[in-house]
């Protein structure tokens, strides 16, 4: 049997990176903290969490990453522990990262399963690494 990550983990918003209001309620921006899109849905959110790669290559890996494409283009994000735990699942929290900060092994995954076309794999491969 397949493991969801949605059977492990649970999605928790945290405000600082919220423009506008969420599920976690009104805005609390903090400088230095990058700003989520004000498009993405809860749902959204959630189908992150389940199409995520972990950077270590199993289901229970809490740090994890996800794109989506938008009209903005490719949006990725990164995924860790936080946030209060509500049920039987671990908390994790998400926000925008730049593609120099995701893995050249999660790139790599994402290429081989046809999800990143070669030139967007070789672009973000070589943007400068955080």
């Amino acid at each position: 049997m397949t493991t969801r990550v949605l059977d492990v983990f649970s999605y928790h918003c945290s405000p600082k990176h919220k423009r506008g209001t969420f599920d976690a309620g009104p805005p609390r921006y903090q400088p230095g903290a990058t700003k989520c899109p004000d498009d993405l849905l809860l749902s959204d959110i959630e189908g992150l969490l389940e199409g995520s790669i972990g950077v270590e290559d199993r289901p229970d890996c809490p740090h994890r990453f996800a794109f989506r494409r938008s009209t903005n283009g490719i949006e990725f994000f990164e995924t860790k522990r936080g946030g209060t735990r509500t049920d039987d699942r671990e908390p994790l929290h998400r926000h925008p990262v730049s593609a120099g900060e995701v893995p050249p092994a999660v790139l790599r995954h994402w290429y081989r399963a046809k999800l990143l076309t070669a030139a967007e794999y070789r672009s973000f491969v070589k943007a400068p690494r955080k």
